[in-house]
């Protein structure tokens, strides 16, 4: 394939015209009768096969080739030539910084597709290209291929006196196209000049140019990097910045793949999108990790043609998190690995999905994207390490350097190279949903000739395949071996020359396992170890911030104390565990109440504990809570299964049903507040529903709760007893966008049946959450704790949400309605201490009956204020503080204070959460 083009540039207009001669030979063994072109940006006119004249505009799909028939049949080993006037406007993207006179010219002119080969993707056709440009005299000319005469302008544009010009003029030496031996630039209009441009094995001649370009140069291994850049970016660009990093990214990519194979390497700032040519690469900004993506694209899109888009995009970006893995950053991979987990533990992304917007450097924006890229970590895991993943991109790069690529063939070359045979991979990555889970079933280890023998026995407890490094780590040595039999169970021998101490598989957590959590085998007991078999890490729990991690368990230690009228001062520990965020939830609190602090306090022990998301029960969608506790004169336990909805990646809307049953008896009234608890206990099951959609504007949240149980007195409470039913739908509304003014909306509704049984405690609360919810934090479950204490105004949010009134008030039946208004004074999106301040209004009411009427009917309250807003964010866990002003209260008598005794005045309350 021979193209010979000359080409005239109006920079100021943004169009290029001229004319192209097409060279086609056809080398295939079948008759050729049409040809296929890409136009790109070009218009083409004047075809001429057959005498006839026509033109032809870029389809909607520039992609998308154009078919035109040859004049006669085109026989094997035939030629013919194809000769036409064509012409093309420039990306509007050119133009978006208000340069008028640069120009991109990238899919510019009629390409040959090359339909014969039968690739994945239809690419033009490898061919020489020879050009006469003809342009402004002051343009600077930078791009693919070498400037055989004329000015590109790179001398008067050398950022530096002693830059390095390399023209590369001599590099083609015998040229396939004969006429570019006796190319001249002469003829030039005032003020403008000619160049002659060639290049061979290309499949594009790409060239960008401004009269404002800046000129730098780099040097690998003899080939010259040319860096053009604007004027005012030097500190981006300039001091030889891109071209190190050029130099950089070039010897990274040809180490894995091969020699480079054209003379030179052009770099050019663009205000455009990022893109990779043919010895041109478009860069908006010149990182190392952006300049080893479009190197990577240029490896597998230009020196190797026809692959599969998506594999190309992958490969490019995978092996630029591959070379800042060998400098020690791992966190691009454990981001993905991560992803892809939490997708197939949701049972999520099981078809092609989109994602919205690509992720850190991933260029991936849909699921089977973000899937196959991870098949690269996989793979190099699988070979073992990194010298067969290495031989594997060589030997692609040694057969389909500057030919198509033909379809399967990294998955075919993979085959023949890597042991195992990797074929599970791609039947079980791409489309999600099988999950990798390898144990050590057991383990024994025996002296054996002055040696240890550790015998293990690997066994698979999940569908997923892998082949699983198993490390032996001993006093004095530790020995690896390898689980590659893929088989449900394995045995493995290994030698270490001293005493074993751990066996751990998969140290590096690199096989995509999802439960890590059997993974170790200890040989021995020491008292560090509680559960000797299971991977730890220990920590001072900040209450702020939960650890995490991706192979084993976390465990926070935390002291705490409170206060209450009762016990005095409590002291006690708390320790809670987590592993990947989601299972073993689990939580033990033990205390002691001391006495300090108050007469005749009692002193008793107390603790809770909390078992949640077990991995033994892990199932898609499920999660479930054992919990029990005893203390501050009650005692309770739980047990409850809850399941999550979701059908799509995208799907921001959350559904959860859950089904709980509790109890809750009294053994110490002394702790209780009257006003709020009767010396009884309650039996309850209970259904929860909650539907929330956050991903509109106004996101919305409907919740219902219907409960039946039977509640009993203790000894000496007269109080009845017997079967009690409650209902509570509750629903609210709030604006999230971007402008200063937001409005939110809460409505709500509670009834228990019949009102005779219910205890106080289980009746509907008015003025925030009710005693049950309370129980859950020391801060406010006991009569004088230290935020229900008197004189002490902390709303806990629920029930009808008459914030002013006091919170002990409750009733058989409430309705409850709140409206809030914010104004935000400043917002720091990053987050900190304080990342957001706002003032607010608000207004709340209430139609209820209970201890808001002396006899049995519904009777209205209502209160309205204003309020500050404060967000926070510390460590992982954010918050607010709440600061409200009940100024006016409908009914002062039942205020939270005991403050004037008339409808208008000073009242407070402060919270940590939000209202609703």
């Amino acid at each position: 394939m021979r193209y010979r083009l000359r080409a005239t540039v109006d920079d100021r207009s943004g169009t290029v015209t001229g004319t192209i001669e097409i060279r086609l030979r056809q080398t295939g063994s079948d008759t050729a009768r049409w040809i296929a072109l890409s136009l790109g940006r070009a218009i083409l006119r004047d075809p001429r096969f057959d005498g006839e004249r026509a033109a032809y505009a870029p389809s909607a799909d520039a992609s998308e080739p154009v078919r035109l028939t040859l004049p006669r049949p085109l026989f094997p080993g035939d030629s013919v030539v194809f000769t036409a006037a064509w012409e093309a406007r420039v990306s509007p993207s050119a133009f978006q910084t208000g340069r008028r006179r640069r120009v991109e010219l990238v899919d510019w002119y009629p390409r040959v597709i090359d339909m014969a080969s039968a690739t994945t993707v239809p690419d033009p056709a490898f061919g020489t290209v020879l050009l006469r440009l003809d342009v402004a005299e002051d343009q600077v000319v930078g791009g693919t291929g070498v400037p055989l005469c004329g000015d590109p302008g790179w001398h008067a544009a050398a950022a530096f006196p002693s830059t390095r010009i390399t023209l590369q003029r001599g590099w083609y030496g015998n040229p396939r196209d004969p006429e570019a031996g006796r190319q001249g630039c002469e003829g030039a209009a005032a003020g403008r000049k000619v160049l002659t441009w060639y290049a061979e094995n290309v499949m594009e001649l790409a060239l960008a140019m401004s009269p404002t370009f800046r000129y730098e140069e780099g040097d690998f291994l003899e080939r010259p990097v040319h860096v053009l850049y604007e004027q005012g970016e030097e500190r981006l660009w300039g001091a030889g910045l891109a071209a190190r990093r050029t130099e950089a990214g070039m010897a990274w990519i040809l180490e894995l793949g091969g020699p480079y194979p054209w003379p030179e390497l052009t770099v050019v700032h663009t205000d455009g999108s990022d893109q990779a040519r043919p010895m041109l690469l478009l860069a908006g900004v010149p990182t190392q990790a952006g300049i080893l993506t479009l190197l990577g694209m240029l490896a597998t899109q230009q020196i190797m043609s026809g692959g599969a888009r998506m594999f190309t995009l992958n490969t490019a970006n995978y092996q630029t998190t591959w070379f800042f893995e060998t400098l020690g950053r791992h966190n691009d991979y454990e981001r993905l690995e991560r992803e892809i987990l939490d997708w197939d533990l949701d049972g999520l992304a099981r078809l092609d999905e989109p994602l919205g917007a690509a992720s850190g450097a991933s260029p991936c924006g849909t699921t089977y994207c973000r899937r196959t890229e991870f098949m690269s970590y996989q793979l190099r895991h699988w070979a073992g390490g990194d010298a067969p993943m290495r031989r594997l991109y060589r030997t692609l790069y040694d057969r389909f350097q500057l030919k198509p690529t033909a379809p399967g063939a990294f998955q075919e070359i993979a085959s023949e190279l890597i042991r195992p045979r990797p074929d599970p991979l791609y039947d079980q990555l791409p489309r999600g949903g099988t999950l990798y889970d390898d144990a050590i079933a057991s383990a024994r280890r025996e002296r054996m000739d002055g040696n240890w023998r550790t015998t293990i026995v690997v066994e698979r407890r999940a569908k997923g395949l892998f082949p699983q490094t198993l490390w032996i780590i001993a006093d004095g040595d530790t020995a690896v071996a390898r689980a590659a039999a893929l088989t449900p169970r394995e045995t493995l021998t290994v030698v270490s020359r001293t005493r074993p101490r751990r066996a751990i598989l998969d140290p590096l957590a690199r096989s995509h396992d999802w439960n890590m959590l059997n993974n170790q085998r200890t040989f021995g007991f020491g008292w560090l170890h509680v559960v000797p078999n299971q991977r730890t890490d220990t920590y001072l729990d900040t209450f702020f911030s939960r650890h995490t991690a991706r192979d084993r368990l976390t465990v926070g230690w935390a002291p705490v104390a409170w206060y209450n009228d009762a016990g005095g001062w409590t002291l006690g520990t708390r320790v809670r565990e987590d592993y990947l965020g989601r299972f073993e939830l689990n939580e033990a609190l033990v205390s002691r109440s001391t006495g300090w602090g108050v007469r005749n306090g009692h002193t008793a022990m107390g603790g809770r504990v909390r078992i949640e998301n077990p991995v033994a029960l892990r199932a898609t969608g499920w999660s479930q809570e054992l919990a029990g506790a005893w203390e501050e004169g009650r005692a309770t336990a739980r047990i409850g299964v809850t399941r999550r909805y979701g059908s799509s990646i995208r799907d921001r809307t959350e559904r959860t049903v859950g089904l709980s049953l509790g109890w809750l008896g009294v053994t110490d009234s002394a702790y209780l507040d009257p006003r709020s608890w009767e010396d009884a206990g309650t039996l309850e099951l209970t259904l929860a529903t909650v539907v929330a959609e956050s991903a509109r504007t106004w996101p919305v949240r409907v919740g219902a709760t219907l409960a039946g149980g039977y509640s009993y007195a203790n000894a000496g409470n007269p109080a009845a007893g017997g079967v009690y039913g409650r209902l509570i739908l509750d629903g609210s509304v709030r604006s999230v966008t971007r402008s200063r003014l937001g409005v939110g909306l809460r409505v709500f509704a509670g009834a228990t049946l019949p009102s005779d049984p219910v205890p106080r405690q289980r009746r509907i609360p008015l003025a925030g959450a009710d005693p049950y919810q309370r129980f859950a934090s020391p801060f406010l479950r006991s009569r004088g704790s230290i935020l229900a204490s008197s004189g002490f105004h902390y709303h806990a949010p629920g029930g009808a949400g008459l914030r002013g009134f006091d919170d002990r008030l409750s009733a058989p039946r409430a309705l409850g309605a709140t409206v809030e208004l914010e104004y935000t004074l400043s917002r720091r999106p990053r987050g900190g201490l304080f990342y957001r301040i706002a003032l607010a209004g608000f207004a709340d009411g209430a139609l209820a009956d209970g201890d808001l009427a002396a006899a049995d009917r519904l009777t209205t309250a209502a209160d309205a204020g204003l309020g500050l807003r404060l967000d926070h964010r510390l460590g992982r866990t954010s918050f607010q503080t709440r600061l409200d002003l009940p100024l006016w209260i409908s009914r002062p008598a039942l205020a939270q204070d005991d403050g004037p005794r008339r409808p208008v005045g000073f009242r407070w309350t402060f919270s940590f959460v939000p209202a609703f």
